[in-house]
């Protein structure tokens, strides 16, 4: 999925979870949510942003709110990942490298305050501290990071309407071919394929929570006609929305 909203709200959000597999793998997504992994063996690839990092056993890596990520390992990899709100930590910002030598010894006591905020906000700290202490600063990759900011604001803006890449680029004040070179290298696709996986993500919510019809479903998420929006979501999800409502909702 390309936007997870079901990260994206929640005032002191907090999960951890232990991940251990052979060939780890997690699609290019983003959330409004900090994310933290932590390696434990094995190693990670980390794709923030248009950028591959290799997390090695006994490193993590941060994910600010807003980041394109995405997981894989082709071998044994055990992890660590946790997801919290950005409540906890509103003073951090990116331009460091993500990937840093943190003090795993912090997760295991995380996860034991987890019902105090303020003991969770404590730890929190500490490894933001470990963090902007341990990695260098990456101006240019602080760059990528809000521009692809404002281009996800962008499309929650402008979904409904008719966007092209050429229009946002004038409106954001960027020239067409730099723009259109960020976008498929952090999003590895096209723009118009960016906008529809936005579009079929909040047409998936909708669907599930709605008794409205699918026509009228596929016209609030931006599709000008039936025939596009069936074919579109069918391409993202490999269901038709009718396929997908019926089995949200049996």
């Amino acid at each position: 999925m390309f936007y997870e909203y079901q990260r994206s709200v929640g005032e002191h959000y907090l999960r951890i979870r232990e991940k251990g597999s052979e060939g780890f793998d997690f699609p290019l997504h983003l959330h409004k949510s900090f994310e933290l992994v932590s390696v434990e063996a094995g190693v990670m690839t980390v794709h923030i942003a248009g950028t591959d990092h290799a997390v090695q056993a006994g490193e993590m890596a941060i994910i600010f709110p807003g980041q394109l990520h995405a997981y894989s390992s082709p071998e044994h990899c055990l992890c660590r990942l946790c997801i919290f709100s950005p409540d906890y930590l509103p003073d951090l910002e990116p331009g460091h490298h993500p990937v840093f030598s943190g003090e795993r010894g912090l997760l295991d006591r995380l996860y034991e305050c987890r019902e105090n905020r303020f003991a969770v906000k404590a730890v929190l700290y500490s490894l933001a501290a470990q963090y902007v202490q341990g990695a260098p600063y990456a101006a240019a990759e602080a760059e990528t990071n809000d521009l692809i900011c404002r281009v996800v604001q962008y499309i929650e803006e402008h979904f409904a309407d008719e966007i092209t890449l050429r229009s946002m680029a004038e409106e954001l004040g960027y020239n067409y071919r730099y723009l259109s070179g960020v976008v498929n290298r952090c999003f590895k696709t096209t723009f118009p394929r960016v906008v529809n996986r936005f579009r079929v993500d909040l047409a998936c919510r909708l669907l599930k929570k709605e008794n409205g019809s699918i026509t009228g479903i596929g016209a609030r998420c931006g599709f000008d006609s039936l025939r596009n929006f069936n074919r579109c979501f069918k391409e993202i999800t490999g269901k038709t929305p009718k396929e997908y409502k019926e089995t949200a909702n049996p």
